[in-house]
């Protein structure tokens, strides 16, 4: 069980569906002990965030709940102290990570910055190529130590890139639904929280490319947008007035097209951690019918009134944190 061949073989027979009841037991305990039977050597806190990361958001895992346990018996204990080359051989094997696919010839990961922004908060992030990043309340980002070498990105929510311009190292900036951005020099927002179903991408200027897996989905300049519905698979591709408007958030200046419950939902949580909670399963799906605009000054009891009375729906408070639209 612990020689590194047998470890691997177990990890791919449990993803392939054919280890028995005994060997999942096994291979489950193993991760319970946390490798004790190794030296053990201590991932430092960011390498332990993006092993959870890549092992949370991997494809091999997603739409399998049964397979979830045993991540959970990974997490759960005292996996960081596997030893390095047991970590290293977990992650190549069953996560296919944008991120984690970078070893070394040595055989040393790469390590990893992580960022994030709690909920009612905008920062700055200047990364180490030079590239301003504005980002937006409960969004995240992880980027490479040697960014300027290796500039690609994991973005988690919604950010304001301005990118400094490098022909020799590409910026590429990954999203949930493996959407890819490529810049080719230029600003622009990306807008992709795991609470809403649609990751939008709008130039402010210059030029990007958005891609899904291997099908270019547009390529972009001035005032134009990407819209990908991540549950649905579609996208489309249009302009917009005034791209400016759209990162209006980092002035504390929120505009909205026809804005949806989803929309209300992701708003209030993000800045005022405020739970929107739809009384039926239908209106989970409800759309105001109109454009929408509001500021951080306004407290999130106007902002539920006028949206409510805009739908023509109610709502009431279930308690500090809580409201039901009905």
């Amino acid at each position: 069980m612990y020689q590194k061949t047998s470890f691997k073989t177990l990890l791919d027979r449990y993803l392939e569906g054919s280890c028995t009841p005994e060997e999942e037991a096994l291979l489950a305990r193993f991760f319970e002990q946390g490798g004790e039977k190794q030296k053990p050597a201590h991932l430092s806190e960011q390498d332990q965030a993006r092993m959870f990361m890549a092992f949370r958001d991997s494809p091999r895992f997603s739409g399998q709940p049964v397979k979830r346990s045993l991540l959970v018996s990974m997490f759960r204990y005292r996996v960081w102290k596997v030893a390095v080359w047991q970590a290293a051989a977990v992650l190549l094997l069953l996560l296919g990570f944008w991120g984690w696919d970078k070893v070394s010839r040595s055989g040393k990961m790469i390590a990893y910055k992580h960022i994030s922004n709690p909920k009612g908060t905008v920062s700055k992030v200047m990364l180490p190529d030079s590239t301003e990043v504005i980002l937006n309340a409960n969004s995240s980002l992880s980027y490479a130590v040697d960014f300027s070498e290796n500039r690609e990105l994991q973005l988690t929510g919604e950010a304001l890139f301005k990118v400094s311009k490098d022909e020799t190292h590409p910026f590429i900036i990954h999203t949930a639904g493996g959407i890819h951005t490529k810049v080719l020099g230029t600003s622009f927002t990306i807008r992709s929280y795991d609470n809403l179903p649609e990751t939008r991408i709008t130039v402010i200027s210059g030029r990007i490319q958005v891609q899904h897996a291997d099908t270019v989905l547009g390529i972009l300049s001035s005032s134009e947008r990407v819209i990908y519905n991540r549950l649905g698979g579609g996208s489309r591709h249009d302009t917009v007035a005034d791209a400016g408007k759209q990162a209006g958030w980092i002035r504390g200046q929120w505009e909205y097209e026809n804005m949806s419950l989803q929309e209300l939902q992701a708003l209030l949580f993000n800045y005022y951690n405020i739970h929107v909670i739809a009384r039926a399963p239908a209106l989970q799906h409800l759309i105001a019918n109109a454009n929408m605009n509001f500021t951080s000054r306004q407290s999130a009891e106007d902002i539920i009134n006028i949206f409510c009375n805009t739908a023509n729906y109610h709502y009431k408070w279930l308690n500090h944190a809580t409201v039901e639209v009905y």
